[in-house]
């Protein structure tokens, strides 16, 4: 199903939740500050970065700018990233980790047209395949200079082992869902993000709730 993107109003941080409204957009950016001030710095700068880009070439039709499908990748450039660069590189953030995210978001920018040119014919899903794309080519660039020490499988497989099962941790996992679209796994952030949703649409976040309730439910099933 396509979007009726002509009737979409929106900013560059609220499209990767698709809550289209600006001052609901402001109040998930504003989750996305509670989180970790780099990591609401980091959507900003991919966000706009991705807009300026998009708005100086004229990749997009001006409906989708303002609707913000122009900056959707370049916002998850900017948030994921510095979440996640820490944790693959065991290494502080720094400068060329901001730098990856200003030419990723430019990147992204051309990225989204083209295949919004190519796989918007066979009707094949492609708003988030640029910001995966970018965010490969980011970790297999900017490797750890020092590699953490490998852990005892052994004493793994023990600890798993031993894991019981706490649904208050489950519940968590469930309201966590909606920030994990940013990469954002705390629970006050995630709470902000939720609201945001739902006063954009209630039925929007009750399917959202009821997709990640039924995912985190199946996945016990496996465990």
């Amino acid at each position: 199903m396509k979007l009726p993107l002509k009737n979409l109003k929106g900013s560059f941080g609220i499209q990767p939740a698709f809550v289209n409204n600006p001052l609901l957009g402001a109040i998930i950016l504003a989750g996305l500050f509670l989180y970790e001030v780099e990591v609401g710095l980091g959507c900003i700068l991919g966000g706009v970065t991705a807009t300026l880009t998009d708005l100086a070439l004229s990749l997009h039709p001006l409906p989708d700018l303002n609707a913000g499908v122009a900056s959707f990748n370049g916002v998850l450039v900017g948030t994921v990233i510095p979440i996640l660069f820490p944790v693959f590189n065991h290494h502080p953030r720094y400068t060329e980790m901001w730098l990856a995210i200003f030419v990723g978001a430019i990147t992204s920018a051309f990225l989204a047209r083209a295949f919004g040119n190519f796989l918007s014919k066979f009707d094949v899903p492609y708003m988030a395949l640029p910001f995966n794309l970018i965010a490969v080519c980011v970790f297999l660039t900017l490797q750890p200079l020092v590699f953490a020490p490998e852990s005892d499988s052994g004493s793994d497989m023990q600890s798993e082992a031993n894991i019981t099962l706490e649904w208050d941790k489950v519940g968590r996992g469930i309201v966590v869902s909606m920030g994990q679209v940013y990469a954002v796994k705390e629970l006050e952030p995630s709470i902000v993000i939720n609201l945001a949703v739902l006063l954009s649409s209630p039925l929007l976040f009750l399917m959202s709730t009821l997709g990640a309730t039924l995912s985190t439910l199946t996945s016990l099933v496996f465990l």
